[in-house]
């Protein structure tokens, strides 16, 4: 630098005024040594001698050139980059003056880093440093540039803590990072930010926080073998404490090693057992206020029985009101009790007996049906609590009618007095014209057991004075369903489709007597012989050649005349 800022030699000064003077030479038509210049001579030179330069040359680097002259630019001699005559020429890269002492590592824009003014900025290095991978920050902003640059190199260094730390990672001994695994993140306990490497900041996992009495200040208590895979399990560090509780004992009352059960992290004294409810025996109700000593007994807590009775077996055989006793009353407390006081009880769960309670049942007074406080064996049919009602009653009066003693076929739990009766339960619904008939056109005498069920036992008056047609001449059959319907007695229908004997071709529109001689229709024959024998005698072939008496094998119901054999019917092909 201080051959850059030499002062101006008087031989520098002659060449340069020099050069000068050969400017107006060039404007007199003879080639200036200073190359292609626009500028006057006389801005320069004087008329009074050529190599005389003006002392107040009104030549401004700055106005009149690309390149302005500032900082430690301005003191630099001329020729210093002027090297020839030929101004044009002289370099204006950085790097056409300055040596790159970074070898390549950078740009050679030096004014990235560099300025005019002064060559070592190195607040503004840092500054720059903020936008690497690696900011400064704490004691690494007070370093010196060559504690980690020191061999020069600038780029594509290690960020990671161990590149630089890996020395005092391995030398420490309290605690000994190597044997106890520590992680080579050295941010995981030590803070960059901090003024000093020691003192770290050690943020416990989240797994394992330490805080109340964890938070120890000798981390030898817990990590006695190392750091490396240290339980986090209470009984791993408490086992002795676990052993030695005598109040209660723990071991012999096989209590949990779940030690967080119980005791917390902030003292191991005074122990509250809060989370009952993650066991099979939940508190609720005075549950919660009894002591534990009283269902723990002998400081026993595995295997405790959670059958109410095993606790309240002297309340359950001191109860008179009512007497309970195992035939009568189960002995699971709470289908009557509840866990906030033992009286008053409530039996609210009839429903889960083999008698819900519906209607006026659910009003009724417990010992209207548990007559002297017994509950066990009480009947659950009607007849056993309702026999005064049914013996009692005239309109209509049950006993002479023979009612059913099961009064819910026509009772109901709601209403007593008023009775529904549905017929079609039974097994003779009513339908049509039976709908609309009285009970007693049927039950006659009032009587409503072993009514019979078949039409001839109700409709026989009206089989007998049937004349049109005669039902009792004609042998009609007594299934009086057979022509007639429910719905209307004197429009009467006969499907003979649905006998044995269906009607086709001009049998359908043959007269009944035809074949029904004598208005006989039990034991019709439905053999072609038995009605036509006399249209087969009148055939002389028929007899001579003894045709069969099976009138089908040739002749149909459609025509009696159009008769044809097929022999592949026959026996003999």
């Amino acid at each position: 630098m201080s051959r850059i800022l030499a002062p101006l030699t008087r031989l520098s000064l002659i060449l340069v005024l020099i050069g000068l003077a050969l400017v107006q030479i060039a404007n007199a038509g003879i080639e200036s040594p200073h190359g292609k210049l626009t500028l006057d001579c006389q801005l320069c030179h004087t008329t009074d001698n050529w190599l005389k330069m003006k002392t107040d040359s009104g030549f401004s680097h700055d106005a009149m050139t690309d390149y302005a002259l500032v900082g430690r630019h301005k003191g630099v001699s001329c020729i210093e980059c002027h090297a020839t005559l030929v101004f044009a020429d002289a370099k204006a890269a950085c790097l056409d003056c300055h040596t790159d002492i970074h070898r390549g590592q950078f740009t050679d824009n030096c004014s990235q880093c560099h300025t005019p003014h002064q060559w070592a900025d190195e607040s503004k290095f840092r500054k720059m440093h903020e936008s690497t991978r690696f900011p400064l920050i704490g004691v690494h902003s007070m370093l010196d540039c060559q504690s980690c640059h020191g061999n020069g190199q600038y780029v594509n260094l290690v960020t990671e803590c161990i590149g630089c730390h890996s020395e005092q990672f391995a030398a420490t001994t309290s605690p000994n990072h190597t044997d106890a695994g520590f992680s080579k993140n050295c941010t995981e306990c030590h803070d960059v930010s901090a003024t000093s490497w020691k003192g770290p900041s050690f943020s416990h996992t989240t797994a394992f926080p330490l805080t109340g009495g964890h938070a120890l200040n000798n981390c030898q208590t817990c990590h006695t073998n190392g750091y490396a895979n240290t339980p986090s399990a209470c009984v791993d560090c408490h086992q002795n404490n676990y052993a030695a509780a005598t109040n209660p004992t723990h071991e012999s009352g096989a209590f949990p090693s779940t030690c967080e059960n119980c005791h917390t992290i902030n003292s191991w004294r005074p122990a509250t057992f809060a989370n009952h409810s993650q066991t099979a025996f939940p508190l609720t109700g005075a549950h919660v206020l009894t002591d534990c000593a009283q269902c723990h007994v002998g400081g026993q807590y595995t295997g405790t029985a959670t059958q109410c009775v095993v606790c309240h077996q002297s309340d359950y055989d001191g109860a008179t009101n009512p007497q309970h006793d195992a035939t009568a009353f189960g002995t699971t407390c709470s289908q009557c009790h509840v866990t906030d006081a033992w009286r008053p009880a409530t039996f609210a769960n009839h429903n889960l007996t083999a008698f819900p309670l519906t209607g006026r049942h659910a009003d009724t007074n417990c010992l209207e049906c548990h007559v002297g406080g017994q509950y066990s064996g009480t009947p659950s049919d009607c007849w056993s609590c309702h026999q005064e009602q049914y013996n009692s009653t005239t309109n209509p009066n049950h006993t002479n009618a023979g009612y059913s003693q099961n009064c819910a076929a026509c009772h109901s739990t709601e209403n007593w007095t008023e009775s529904t009766f549905d017929h079609n339960l039974t097994a003779f619904p009513l339908t049509g014209r039976h709908v609309e008939t009285n009970c007693l056109d049927c039950h006659i005498g009032g009587q409503y057991t072993g009514t019979p069920t078949d039409c001839w036992s109700c409709h026989q008056e009206d089989y007998n004075g049937t004349t049109d047609p005669n039902h009792v001449a004609a042998s009609y059959p007594q299934n009086c369903t057979v022509c007639h319907s429910t719905a209307n007695w004197t429009e009467t229908t006969f499907d003979h489709n649905l006998t044995a004997f269906p009607l086709t071709g001009t049998h359908v529109t043959t007269n009944c007597i035809e074949c029904h001689v004598g208005g006989v229709y039990d034991g019709t024959p439905t053999d072609c012989w038995s009605c036509h024998q006399n249209d087969y005698s009148e055939q002389s072939d028929h007899v001579q050649n003894n045709f069969p008496h099976d009138c089908a094998v040739c002749h149909n119901t459609v025509d009696w005349d159009q008769a044809t054999f097929n022999h592949s019917n026959t026996d003999s092909r």
